[in-house]
């Protein structure tokens, strides 16, 4: 990394600013959206791609999601599962581009039609962290009954914020030793429900497909959410990398992770009506899901509280990690630069990521009394957007590129005339939002996520061989 280190010192402004070398001099990155160059892409440990993923969601915050199957959604236990494992297989089917994944948004919605799904992603970002602040607080004060819900979140957030200031490689270093004491935590779950896991629940007799179609979209919605950000990791390592490799490091850090605490939510979603002390703890509005998690590791006293603690900070790097892409989201369509420091104007990465906490605490304070309500609504809107953006992306790679990084005119990144003229991604994007809305609540439940996505891919199909046609040099 000492090269990815010395091309982030070159950033600096010519002005010698002491703030920035002091802020460098701590391990801060600089780095903003410019493409890595090749010869500082120098990182071979592929199987960073694994830990970073496998970390951020091997956590507590898995639990969020098969909970909601039986105690939201009104699922029973068998049916949760089996939509967990499908919906979770479906959806998860960088390096060798080095850009950010907002600045490979130019190469299908060209150089100004790429500011609308970075302006949506950043939105994106502030729904996740809220979300985390949310789930963080309430099982700080969960652990800790005299600290109050706000100020938890002010805790969180701040541990977050920090974590993101360091950039890629302290967020990789983080995330390849968080995941152990997660893997404790896991184990102490099951030691500690013991027997009360096991419980028979009666199957559910109130189970609709609406209600199972709702509950597979937000599980697939809480998957697809990853897109916009899923390249923003891999900028330093080497282009030559296996694309398998990678493919399967990422795709067995997400599935593994996600299943394993999806599942142990359903099962606990679907007991812990039956068990007094469990369904208490979830308070009057049944939203209270940090002291649920706090009462089941009851049992082991102390060592659970620890435990608790220790997961906080790895909820923290996945706050982290979603903090440092609301950064690279946000600068795409803020600046017309080429490096970050080019010119004083510039704001840093690090100063987005201060910005967007500023705006989900009091979001998060107010959303923490409605918790599942808020989750469901958060993540239904964010993968909305996301599937028909995954479709229009997939489709440039794999129809128009023909699945060769090779097509992909790097250089021209930062070069209006040389890109797509954007005109085909954009309306592909706002038809397909406009069709998803009345396919949001139906009596069948909603399915506005796979019309979006089904849309989006046939409009841009379309839309974009027109464009290639009409505009032959504009092809990126």
């Amino acid at each position: 990394m000492e090269s990815v280190e010395k091309a982030e010192v070159e950033e600096i402004s010519a002005d010698g600013s002491t703030v920035y070398q002091w802020l460098l001099d701590q391990g801060v990155e600089t780095h903003g959206i410019t493409p890595t160059e090749k010869e500082v892409r120098t990182d071979q440990r592929l199987h960073q791609m694994f830990t970073l993923w496998f970390s951020s969601c091997f956590n507590v915050s898995g639990l969020n999601i098969g909970v909601m199957g039986p105690l939201f959604f009104k699922l029973d236990l068998t049916a949760t599962v089996v939509i967990l494992v499908v919906v979770n297989i479906i959806c998860m089917l960088g390096p060798k581009l080095g850009t950010r994944t907002m600045v490979l948004s130019r190469f299908s919605f060209g150089y100004y039609g790429a500011k609308l799904p970075a302006i949506l992603n950043v939105f994106s970002m502030i729904g996740w962290l809220i979300l985390g602040y949310i789930l963080g607080g309430q099982y700080l004060t969960g652990t800790f009954p005299v600290i109050s819900e706000a100020v938890g979140i002010g805790i969180i957030s701040v541990i977050s914020l920090l974590i993101s200031f360091f950039g890629c490689g302290i967020l990789h270093r983080f995330n390849s030793y968080i995941w152990i004491p997660n893997v404790v935590l896991f184990l102490t779950f099951l030691g500690a429900g013991g027997k009360n896991l096991t419980k028979a629940v009666p199957a559910s007799s109130e189970m609709t497909v609406s209600q199972i179609i709702s509950y597979s979209t937000t599980v697939a919605a809480m998957t697809l959410t990853w897109t916009p950000n899923a390249l923003d990791f891999s900028v330093h390592h080497q282009p030559k990398a296996n694309g398998w490799r990678i493919f399967i490091y990422a795709f067995l850090g997400l599935f593994v992770s996600n299943i394993s605490w999806n599942v142990l939510g359903a099962v606990l979603g679907s007991v812990s009506p039956e068990i007094p002390s469990w369904k208490a703890s979830l308070g009057a509005n049944g939203n209270d899901f940090g002291a649920l998690v706090v009462t089941i590791l009851d049992p082991v006293g102390g060592f659970g509280k620890f435990l608790i603690m220790i997961s906080v900070l790895s909820f923290s790097g996945g706050n982290a990690i979603t903090l440092y892409s609301f950064g690279t989201s946000t600068a795409p369509y803020t600046f017309h630069h080429t490096h970050l420091y080019r010119s004083k104007s510039d704001v840093p990465r690090y100063l987005y990521s201060v910005i967007g906490t500023a705006i989900a605490i009091p979001i998060a304070i107010i959303g923490s009394s409605k918790f599942f309500a808020t989750f469901e609504d958060i993540i239904s809107l964010i993968g909305y957007w996301t599937a028909s953006y995954t479709a229009i992306l997939f489709c440039e790679h794999f129809h128009f590129r023909r699945n060769q990084c090779s097509n992909y005119q790097i250089d021209c990144w930062n070069t209006p005339r040389l890109l797509p003229l954007g005109t085909a991604a954009v309306s592909a994007l706002l038809l397909s939002l406009a069709i998803i809305v009345p396919c949001m609540d139906l009596a069948v439940g909603d399915i506005g996520l796979v019309v979006g996505f089904a849309t989006s891919w046939i409009l841009y199909a379309i839309f974009r061989s027109i464009e290639r046609r009409y505009t032959p040099k504009r092809l990126g």
